[in-house]
């Protein structure tokens, strides 16, 4: 087939998200083919998937979805994660495989934080991709760069420092490459469970994140006029509020510290220029 859409779950939960996830597929683009590869193919009904394939000794991580890109049905494929939701049209993504051998979005968190002087070998400008939404031709040269990524990723999590998710092999196979590739626009892949950006001229098509502040995002995005920066998950922020109410004695006694220390003179006449100085600074703040 020309064109599909490529699922890896495996694990109770990530079940039901493709499920989910395959469903708002469908109502946007409902002639778009389906393929999933899973560890319990019975839970998945033909009229929604047209390919199933059973993944015969799951690792239940990572590693699991990497193989399934190698076996596309499909001669362009968009992979997506099971935590997504289609809220918009997206046949342009097909125009871009007639130029481009593969197209991500950036991760929002642009690094993982693994330090380890390999990884940190590679440029600062060149961010982790987010392996969330990956639109490739099933060429020789892809499939090259996934066995690369499939390889680099369990070198990697055989380490004693592992990484904590699959990008960073990812981001390692790639800058080692010389495909064609192109990096999405975030509205292909809004993270919702971070701060997010929406342009002015464009709608959000591919929402990535958990089920409630996906939720949020969509109905941001039917709302919107103009930019957006949105920020959907009020737990985050609650966990962040509680954290700033417990440091914040913490902050403001080394504040005073740090003032005293400014003003402590050899002489009270010092003494009274120093806090002269303090005001003075302060008030032009």
């Amino acid at each position: 087939m020309e064109f599909g859409v490529l699922y890896a779950a495996t694990g109770s939960n990530y079940r039901k998200e493709a499920r989910q996830s395959a469903r708002s597929l469908k109502e946007w683009m409902p002639d778009y083919p389906i393929a999933i590869h899973t560890d319990f193919p019975e839970e998945f009904p033909r009229e929604l998937f047209d390919f199933v394939e059973k993944i015969e000794k799951p690792q239940f991580s990572y590693v699991d979805k990497i193989p399934p890109l190698l076996s596309s049905p499909f001669k362009n494929t968009l992979f997506l994660d099971t935590d997504t939701l289609i809220v918009g049209r997206i046949d342009e993504l097909k125009e871009l495989l007639s130029r481009f051998e593969l197209a991500y979005c950036h991760d929002t968190a642009r690094f993982s934080g693994w330090d380890v002087q390999q990884y940190q070998q590679y440029s600062k400008a060149f961010p982790e991709p987010n392996s969330g939404v990956i639109l490739f031709r099933n060429s020789d040269k892809v499939r090259c760069l996934f066995r690369n990524w499939y390889r680099i990723y369990q070198k990697q999590m055989a380490s004693n420092s592992k990484p904590k998710h699959d990008q960073a092999s990812f981001r390692e196979a790639v800058y080692l490459s010389d495909l064609n590739f192109t990096i999405l626009p975030p509205e292909y892949n809004l993270r919702t469970v971070f701060p997010f950006f929406i342009g002015k001229r464009m709608y959000a098509k591919i929402l990535h994140g958990d089920e409630k502040t996906m939720r949020r995002a969509a109905r941001i995005n039917m709302r919107k006029r103009g930019y957006v920066i949105g920020y959907c998950n009020y737990a985050r922020k609650v966990n962040r509020l509680k954290k700033d109410v417990k440091r914040a004695p913490k902050i403001f006694l080394g504040q005073i510290k740090r003032w005293i220390k400014i003003v402590m003179p050899t002489s009270a006449w010092e003494m009274g220029k120093k806090i002269k100085g303090i005001m003075y600074s302060m008030s032009l703040k």
